[in-house]
């Protein structure tokens, strides 16, 4: 039986478990604070973000192309982060390092090591910063990445 998403879901959420806690405390903001790992990396967004900053793999799409033997396979996957604080401009900042820390992870990732034998390619190819939320004096923002993974598995036979 096919897998299809699910390996490649869990491929990216242990790719953002390994490298960008590294990648984040490089990053500071203007008081050379590092920026702080990510809470939580889970697999759905449910609207609320109980302890920022935090980040949800979640699926969109797979396409399957027509061949024999095997089942050659391009999904999209988001990359929803969470943050908050407390000054939009800083907040656009946080944003942008954020983002730059999911998609540097995918790019920075082994494809031998990292991401198993089926996936082929995983690639950034779009950011969307997502607009501003108030509540208060406390801001928070969505930013999301798009991911692109090419990946082939063996075809289902059938009996």
């Amino acid at each position: 039986m096919a897998d299809y998403i699910g390996p490649v879901l869990d491929a990216v959420i242990a790719v953002l478990q390994k490298y960008t806690p590294d990648l984040l405390t490089a990053l500071s903001d203007s008081n050379d604070t590092p920026r702080a790992p990510f809470t939580l990396i889970g697999r759905e967004f449910i609207g609320i973000l109980p302890s920022p900053p935090q980040a949800w793999v979640m699926p969109v799409r797979t396409e399957i192309r027509d061949q024999e033997n095997t089942l050659p396979q391009q999904s999209v996957v988001t990359v929803k982060i969470g943050i908050v604080g407390g000054e939009p401009e800083a907040m656009v900042d946080m944003a942008l390092d954020y983002v730059r820390a999911v998609s540097d992870a995918v790019l920075m990732a082994d494809p031998a090591n990292d991401w198993g034998a089926n996936i082929i390619r995983v690639h950034p190819q779009v950011h969307d910063y997502g607009p501003l939320y108030e509540r208060g004096t406390t801001f928070a923002r969505f930013p999301e990445v798009h991911l692109v993974v090419t990946h082939e598995e063996l075809a289902v036979q059938a009996v």
